[in-house]
């Protein structure tokens, strides 16, 4: 295999000079490789492939917008910030003013929620500190009150008692002198009687002292549940406040970043390229509406190109990355030193695999869609294994 045609001579004088260049190129190379032990590096057959450049970014609408005014056209060459079409701001200016408006409203909003949330958090810390109080003073109330001596409460039962004990004495006493005929019967039933009496009297106090300290404590802890359950609502008041409040928040944010895009598109209503390139694409025109995400235009750098080419599973695995090549794109009339920048991992549908190379375009020719033959170095049909 040997390089194509528009290679081996172009004519004259010429013609001698690079053959006899190439000869003795061709010998130092063979000598080295035959000196360092590699082998000796022959040129593949000619691979086709598109030229495409290697960066290319997109200008899409950020939010709908309209244009007014193109200044390039697909092809033309621009600089980085380079302006490449004018906004209508007429929309923007009602869109700002409207998003004004919103703005205030959510600072409006956020400042009512931190205000019901301040005084939410207040209530509750007096609501607790109040609770701890009440529970100080209860105890303190309910041990002065064991210490009064009085008949009701807890010393009802102790004076029963002392009663019933009473009563049983004298009616003893009164069995005494009944039998020896000292009083008489009816006396002794009165005695007994008092008994009776006196033993009612200390089971109702008893029932009574039992059912006074059961309603006691039932109203202590019915008091507790009440507060502990308006301290958990309170809680609960104040999660729903705070999580409206962080909604209140964003809610501004998300005002406030629009409000500085539209503010920023009056004060610059240019579209600007993001680098230095061609306009490889711009299906807008003016007086258009675009949609947010809609495309505007695609730049291309030139100064550097690739090209993508299938290479055989056969001789995939002795190119490198790096490796050299050369390139010729024949409807440009331009051919260049390229190198193999990646080759893909694993075969395509086709079962051969993608092998790009790069190459430099200091003069940004127009080469990108245009078909380029390419010669990839590989070792001697001699020198593998």
């Amino acid at each position: 295999m040997g390089w194509p045609e528009s290679f081996k001579s172009r004519g004259g004088v010429m013609a001698g000079a690079i053959l006899t260049v190439a000869l003795v190129t061709s010998g130092v190379l063979a000598k080295r490789s035959a000196e360092s032990g590699e082998p000796e590096q022959a040129p593949a057959e000619a691979l086709v492939g598109l030229v495409r450049p290697i960066e290319v970014q997109t200008i899409a609408a950020r939010t709908p917008l309209a244009i007014a005014e193109l200044l390039v056209s697909v092809g033309d060459e621009v600089k980085p910030d380079q302006r490449i079409a004018r906004r209508d701001t007429a929309e923007e200016e009602r869109r700002a003013a409207t998003l004004s408006v919103a703005v205030e409203g959510a600072q409006q909003e956020v400042k009512f929620r931190q205000q019901a949330l301040d005084t939410m958090e207040q209530s509750l810390h007096a609501l607790v500190r109040k609770t701890s109080e009440l529970s100080g003073e209860l105890a303190i109330a309910e041990l002065q009150v064991q210490q009064v001596p009085m008949r009701q409460a807890r010393d009802s039962p102790d004076r029963a008692r002392a009663a019933y004990e009473q009563a049983q004495i004298r009616a003893r006493r009164a069995d005494d002198l009944w039998k020896n005929g000292l009083i008489a019967q009816q006396e002794l039933d009165d005695a007994r009687l008092v008994v009776r009496l006196a033993a009612d009297d200390l089971a109702n106090a008893r029932s009574a002292s039992d059912a006074s300290a059961r309603l006691h404590d039932l109203e202590v802890l019915q008091a507790k549940a009440r507060r502990e359950l308006s301290i958990i609502e309170q809680r609960q008041k104040i999660a729903e406040q705070r999580a409206a409040l962080e909604r209140a928040q964003l809610q501004l944010k998300a005002n406030e970043m629009q409000y500085a895009d539209a503010q920023a598109v009056l004060a610059d209503p240019f579209i600007h390229a993001p680098l230095a390139g061609s306009v490889l694409e711009m299906p807008v025109t003016a007086g258009e509406q675009v949609a947010a995400g809609g495309l505007i235009a695609r730049i291309g750098r030139l100064d550097q190109m690739a090209v993508h080419v299938d290479v055989a599973p056969t001789i995939v695995n002795a190119l490198h990355v790096n490796d050299r090549a050369r390139i010729e794109v024949t409807a440009a009339l331009f051919s260049a030193q390229a190198q193999i920048r990646s080759i893909a991992p694993l075969p395509n549908d086709a079962g051969t695999y993608e092998v790009q190379l790069v190459f430099a375009n200091p003069a940004h020719a127009r080469l990108a869609g245009l078909a380029a033959r390419t010669w990839l170095a590989l070792p001697a049909r001699g020198s593998r294994s």
